[in-house]
């Protein structure tokens, strides 16, 4: 027999004995549900739609970026299994001496092990590839994201991205195993490659990193996605380049990949050295191993004893208690793992990982948020729970099959120790390791906090509520249920690969479920992944129960699991006989009545979260008079105009701990049309009882499915008016969410309270809605000419602004806003009433409500919670500017103050109501103050400004209404970053609108502004500085100016088309203006712009650079 046909016969037999294993065939069947999973297009490339079509999941690009995550999330880690332990479970099985009693060599050894195990795996692999290819072109091959098949793209990214993967991943840990001889620090190299993976290598991008950095990032990430998304994806290049071109790799990313393949085959090089050594010099650890063995004190040698009997040594034997036996194994196991390498390895990465998850997160526009004791607990909850989740699934198999891998189990098992006393202590050893690293991540969370506070000037000091709150609350329970589980399948698989293999696909599976469906129920969320969306203002309040029940749920479920696992636990070791009578039907069902008692806590819990769940504000059949409301109003009602609405006067009870408000109030509708309304529809949720008067009389009017119809006796006639008022009680946000996870829009809640008119939530909309039809419904293309005439208005009710009268009832304690200027407020038994009336015309109203502080500034004023002090004075200030310079630009502020206050973080974003803005903590309260991203100011300037765009001036409801809005805002918040700050910040703020609207656009989907829908936030803000700079500053304001005091007040509201045909008149040159403002209004263009002739000289202190740019 010669070298080949030896090394042929150990790949031969390691691939035979591992396709036999449980745990690989658990990996098969995960991969298939995977392959099925995504046949149905839930992840797909970001491009296309509409007309376009949808990119195809089975092109080249669509396979890379699939088979590129996928490898690096099942493979990294399976690898290092079917690789990494196969020379330690040969050492287990003590077949070493009998294998290098024959004439194989070392080197015939390692290489036919490494390659019998890859082997495995590419088998599996070629598996999962039929499945994908069967369920893609045969089972879904009708779906539009299925194209035509081509062998070539599904081999070529297996090639590309796979096999330096592959080579990787089995390579490094078979070296590790192989030197090391140490289950856990086998782990470790795929583990650290998917922590950098998955926070910095494929992921990180914000907008300010160098091209340099991201290029080395991209050749270092081991995956390839980081080349793929950057390269191809993130700059949308539409569906027909995805769909039909060729994916060529650049020469640097070529060679990244080789190197990535020949590190792994060195690295199996590097172990058939080691184990040669090893054979040579003998001896069963390395040597760095051996380092953590080095100062351990030598046993002392005994001296000689005087012969005594036995009697006269006092000798008592007793079996321990179960506690102290508990209480015995844990401090074993923790001893243990203390003095293990891996803890010295692990603790210190999973740190590494909850402080990166922190220090490189980054916000919109590329803001970094205040390191806020409650934020770094939401920031490294997600991490922390993953992290360490994989650490227990490896420390709890190795800890059950430590005395086996010892050879001294027959001994353990034979002890005079009840097994569960056995199971508890060493789940107990591994939860003292969890609880070490929690405390350990607590203290580099505190750390992080002071450094912030003490180099970085951070106002935000350390606080240890939160962190028990989220860590203590979420964390541990997850833990212990997680070591529990783990512990039952050992002790049901009684094989330590198939326990691997069960708790790998248990937590790939669960991943996978929350990437692709978003995070699960709250009966199934076993992790308590996203439990908490951190509010300084109050963080439970919104889904405080629900979680509480979540977690007793799956902590009533250990002692269930612990039973599970007595019963099983492989103590002994039992003939065929004896393993079919304990699986015998009769046997079963007696073993699962005895476990009865301990489900019912479990289902009573879990009946409670399921009802409630489904029984709650986002319950299924909430839906259902929507749907219903649709159905009967759709063919009516739809298209049809409303008259103004005058006046509204509302009084409101609102009881923040019950979510209650009790509403009445009435609303004055003036007919501006010049024609008689019979008939007044007005639309209402579903609140039951509504009592309804009509011109100050009872009235009922005809309900068809929320849109209630009014009579009256006579036609409501041109300039007539008639009154309409309601009264009716109901609960904002009533029972629990179906998830966590989610915002609340507008809400009731202890925390603050957030309600606006815009939908009918806590009051009725005039006319029918149609924002409730259009989930069924797409509305026709609007003609070309549809801006001709009255157009109906984008923001707000039909017709000229409003007056608008607020009575607000709450607890003392609140501070509680609308809309206008404060006219009373009185306070008696606990409850303060506050009124608020406009000194001017609005076009919508909404409430906010919390316990605040207030800083007033000129004519404006912020409430912030008191402990959001941090960035007050700089937003008063962007407010006072915001107020001075817009009315200048623009049009004079009309209203007497302008407030700002703060809402809980389970509203997102910020909203320009008028005199009445409402923003979320995070979007400027806590963020840090940077030139790159000065998020606080540009937040408050682009809402101040919608005082003017958006209020004042009403835009038009069609194609291009929005960017009169969102995109003049932020072209108003363009010229207050020059007025305020200079050109610094103001290139730096229009540098990152340019990014972001790179990185959003949708090439297939972009429509030209004057017939898109969309807001054009960053497009519209730079075309309109673009066609300042064409027409002149003072030219372009002064056409500004009187293209508002033209629509103001005027019931045609409008769009793109007469903005341009005001300005038009004051273009000093008018056909450049029609040139500029046809290519980009309406047109889509993006400029490609090339560099040539680039020379840089220093000149004294400076350097000067030219250069020729051409697009």
């Amino acid at each position: 027999m010669n070298s080949f046909t030896r090394w042929w016969e150990v790949a031969r037999r390691e691939f035979l004995t591992g396709v036999r294993r449980p745990a690989y065939w658990i990996l098969l069947f995960l991969m298939g549900f995977l392959a099925y999973g995504l046949s149905g297009g839930a992840v797909t490339i970001a491009s296309g739609g509409g007309d376009a079509g949808d990119p195809y999941l089975t092109s080249v690009f669509g396979q890379s970026r699939v088979q590129a995550v996928l490898l690096i999330s099942l493979g990294a880690l399976f690898l290092a299994v079917i690789s990494g332990l196969t020379v330690i479970r040969d050492i287990e099985l003590r077949v070493m001496e009998v294998l290098h009693g024959t004439r194989l060599t070392a080197r015939e050894y390692v290489w036919g092990k490494f390659w019998g195990g890859v082997a495995v795996f590419a088998f599996i692999w070629m598996l999962y590839l039929c499945m994908s290819i069967g369920f893609n072109h045969i089972v879904r091959s009708a779906g539009d994201h299925i194209g035509p098949f081509s062998l070539e793209n599904y081999l070529f990214p297996t090639l590309l991205f796979g096999l330096p993967q592959v080579l990787l991943f089995a390579g490094v840990p078979f070296l590790i195993g192989t030197w090391t001889r140490r289950p856990l620090l086998v782990f470790l190299f795929p583990m650290v490659i998917l922590l950098l993976c998955f926070t910095v290598l494929t992921t990180w991008s914000p907008t300010w990193l160098s091209p340099e950095v991201n290029r080395v990032l991209m050749l270092i990430d081991p995956s390839g996605f980081r080349w793929l998304s950057e390269t191809f994806l993130t700059v949308d290049r539409g569906v027909d380049f995805y769909n039909t071109s060729p994916l060529y790799p650049d020469a640097g990313f070529v060679v990244s990949r080789l190197i990535l393949a020949a590190t792994g085959l060195v690295a199996v090089a590097g172990a058939a050295a080691s184990y040669r050594r090893r054979l040579r010099v003998g001896g069963s650890d390395s040597r760095i191993v051996r380092l953590f063995r080095r100062g351990r004190r030598a046993p002392a040698v005994a001296g000689p004893v005087p012969a005594a009997s036995f009697r006269d040594l006092g000798m008592t034997t007793s079996p321990l208690g179960f506690w102290k036996a508990a209480f015995t194994i844990t401090r074993s196991e923790v001893r243990d793992l203390v003095a293990r390498p891996p803890m010295y390895f692990f603790v210190p990465l999973i740190l590494l990982m909850a402080v990166s998850s922190t220090s490189l997160g980054y916000g919109f526009f590329g803001s970094r948020t205040l390191l806020t004791p409650g934020a770094v607990a939401e920031q490294q909850l997600n991490t922390l729970n993953l992290l360490i989740c994989f650490l227990l699934l490896f420390y709890t198999v190795e800890s059950l099959h430590k005395e086996r891998n010892r050879q001294m189990h027959e001994i353990f098992n034979s002890a005079p120790v009840g097994t569960a006393a056995m199971l508890l202590g060493k789940t107990m050893g591994n939860a003292v390791m969890a609880g070490l690293i929690l405390g350990a991540a607590l203290v580099s969370a505190a750390g992080i906090i002071l450094y912030h506070k003490l180099f970085n000037d951070s106002p935000v000091g350390f606080a240890l509520f939160p962190f028990i709150a989220t860590w203590g609350g979420v964390l541990l329970p997850t833990f212990i249920f997680w070591t529990a589980l783990i512990t039952a399948f050992f002790s049901l698989l009684r094989n330590r690969f198939a326990a691997y293999g069960a708790g790998l696909s248990f937590l790939v599976f669960t991943v996978f479920r929350q990437e692709t469906r978003g995070t699960p129920g709250w009966l199934g969320n076993w992790q308590g992944w996203d439990f908490v969306l951190w509010s300084d203002m109050g963080a439970f309040s919104l889904d405080g129960t629900p979680i509480l029940l979540n977690r007793l749920l799956y902590l009533s479920l250990v002692p269930l699991l612990v039973a599970v696992s007595i019963r099983w636990f492989p103590r002994r070791d039992f003939d065929a006989t004896e393993t079919l009578n304990r699986l015998h039907p009769k046997s079963l069902a007696v073993g699962a009545l005895r476990l009865l008692p301990l489900a019912i806590v479990p289902i009573v819990l879990g009946s409670v979260l399921f009802t409630g769940a489904r029984s709650g504000y986002q319950r299924a059949d909430v839906g259902d008079w929507r749907r219903e409301y649709w159905r009967q109003n759709f063919a009516i009602w739809s298209g049809s105009e409303m008259p103004s609405v005058s006046h509204v006067d509302l009084d409101l009870e609102i009881e923040p701990s019950e979510r209650s408000i009790a509403v009445t109030g009435a609303y004055t509708f003036l007919n501006h049309r010049d024609y008689a309304y019979d008939a007044l529809p007005i639309t209402a949720g579903p609140w039951d009882p509504i009592e309804w008067t009509l011109a100050g009389e009872s009235y009922e009017p005809e309900d068809r499915s929320g849109l209630f119809v009014f009579t009256p006796e006579e036609p409501l006639g041109p300039g007539d008016t008639v009154t309409i008022g309601f009264s009716y009680d109901l609960v904002r946000l009533e029972g629990m969410s179906r998830r966590a996870g989610g915002r609340a829009g507008q809400f009731i809640l202890e925390s603050g309270v957030v309600l606006n008119g815009f939908e009918p939530t806590f009051a009725p909309v005039p006319g029918y809605d149609p924002n409730i039809g259009a989930p069924y419904f797409e509305e026709p293309e609007p003609e070309e000419d549809f801006y001709e005439g009255e157009t109906e208005p984008l923001i707000g009710w039909a017709g000229q602004p409003f007056t608008v009268r607020t009575r607000i009832t709450i607890p003392e304690e609140y501070t509680a806003n609308g809309v206008g200027q404060l006219v009373g407020d009185e306070a008696a038994d606990g409850r303060r009433t506050v009124v608020w009336e406009t000194d001017h015309p609005v076009r919508m109203f909404n409430i906010i409500a919390g316990k605040y502080d207030v800083m007033e500034g000129d004519g404006t004023a912020i409430y912030h919670h008191p402990g959001h002090h941090y960035n007050v004075e700089e937003m008063s200030a962007t407010l006072d500017a915001a107020r001075r310079y817009y009315a200048e630009w623009f049009h004079p502020f009309p209203w007497s103050v302008l407030k700002l206050s703060e809402m809980p973080a389970f509203s997102g974003g910020a909203q320009g109501f008028p005199t009445n803005i409402t923003f979320s903590e995070g979007m400027g309260f806590l963020t840090r103050r940077d030139p790159r991203s000065h998020l606080g100011f540009m937040v408050v300037a682009h809402e101040a400004a919608h005082q003017w765009w958006g209020n004042l001036l009403g835009p038009g409801r069609g194609p291009g209404g929005n960017v009169l809005s969102e995109g003049m805002s932020h072209y108003a918040t363009t010229l207050l970053h020059e007025q305020v700050y200079g050109d610094r910040y103001r290139i730096e703020f229009t540098k990152r609108m340019e990014e972001e609207y790179v990185r959003r656009r949708s090439f297939d989907r972009e429509r030209a502004m004057v017939r898109s829908p969309g807001g054009f936030y960053n497009k519209g803000a730079w075309a309109m500085w673009m066609l300042q700079q064409e027409m002149g500053r003072e030219n372009t304001l002064a056409g500004l100016r009187a293209f508002i005091e033209k629509y103001r007040e005027d019931p045609d509201h409008p769009v793109i088309q007469d903005m341009l045909a005001v300005l038009r008149d004051f273009a000093p040159d008018t056909a450049a203006f029609d040139a500029l403002t046809e290519q980009w209004y309406f047109e889509v263009v993006l400029p490609e712009y090339r560099l040539s002739d680039v020379t840089k000289v220093q000149e004294g202190d400076e350097w000067v650079v030219r250069g020729t740019v051409e697009n």
